[in-house]
Order: C-alpha cells, then structure tokens, then sequence
C-alpha cells in the first residue's frame, strides 16, 4: 500500500494530496487507487480506479491545467513548449484484453516560441482476434478535426485510412523555422 503525505513540493510549486489517498498494488498487478494532487493555480493530478465494473482493472489518470514551459524546463533536452496540457487517460483490463482510450488537450500550444494553436488528441487502442490490434487516433486543431487515423495492425503490417481535412500547413513553421521554410495553406487526403 502506498500513501502520501498531505503536502508536497514539485517543480518548485506546493502540491497538497486528498486525505485518504492510496494506491493498493494486489496479486496479477491489481491497481486500487483514489489521488488527487492540487497547486494553489488549479494544476494537478487524479489517479483512481473504478471497481464494481465487467473489468478486472479500470484505471484512470487524469492530468489537468499543466503548464508544459514549467514542466519541460526543467526536463534535460526537453523542446520548449508552452500552453496548458489537461490529459484523461483511462485504462481497462478485461476478458477482451486490454483497452487504452485517452484524450489529451493543449491550450495556446506553442514549440520553440513558434504558436501551433489550441490542439485536441483523441485516441482509442484495444485487440481484436488473431494478434490483431486496432487504433483510432483523432487530431483537432482549434476544434475542427484535422486528422483521423484508423487502423487495424499486426506484425508485419498496418491496414487502415488516414484521412487529412484541412490540416494547416501553417502548424509546420514551429518544426521548420530554422530551414527558412514557411509554409501556408491546407492539405485534404485520403
């Protein structure tokens, strides 16, 4: 069993933890846990399971208001980001197999000082029969959804569509800025 104290530092910022807080590690790696973490700017972190349900694990994380300057500064070689990340990510562990969604979310996203947006990432992952897997991954920029991607994969090989709709070319100049190209309109393609 595992539990934390009250109160905490983390980058530099006081964190205080929900009283009762745990997380159990049982047999076959059996997770129960109930975290939250909390700064005074609203930034933290949830982890909690969700027992009584058809599956043996079902776990979720969940990060929310993360400023991405503060955090990959202090990552060695980290690119320099900025925005506010909020992430939910939720795990299952049943007799299908295991099954991964999450979506993450980042506010005013900006790489190398370079603005990209406010950016949406939607993802599904679970196996199907005969050591087949499938993936959904969806991107939206600004709340139009720019990239869908989906896929069944297996060793040797992935079979699915990837579709581009007005994916802007613009959101290329924060990778591209020092090869003085700058690149301007949209991409659709199937």
């Amino acid at each position: 069993d595992i539990s934390f104290a009250p109160k905490a530092v983390l980058l530099g910022e006081d964190f205080t933890f929900n009283d009762g807080n745990y997380i159990n590690i049982g047999k076959g790696l059996s997770v129960e846990a109930d975290v939250t973490m909390n700064d005074r700017h609203g930034s933290g972190m949830r982890f909690y399971t969700i027992p009584g349900t058809e599956y043996t694990h079902n776990a979720n994380l969940e990060l929310f208001n993360i400023n991405l300057e503060k955090l990959t500064g202090v990552i060695p070689y980290a690119p320099d980001l900025a925005g506010m990340l909020n992430l939910d990510l939720n795990i299952k562990n049943g007799e299908q197999g295991f099954m991964l969604g999450a979506d993450a979310f980042a506010e005013a996203l900006a790489y190398e000082g370079v603005p990209i947006g406010n950016e949406i990432i939607e993802a599904v992952y679970f196996p199907k029969d005969n050591d087949t897997h499938y993936i959904d991954l969806r991107l939206l920029h600004e709340e139009e959804e720019t990239v869908h991607l989906s896929a069944n994969y297996e060793t040797g090989g992935l079979d699915g569509k990837l579709t581009l709709t007005r994916f802007p070319l613009a959101m290329s100049r924060a990778c591209l800025q020092d090869a003085g190209v700058n690149l301007d309109g949209y991409i659709n393609a199937n």
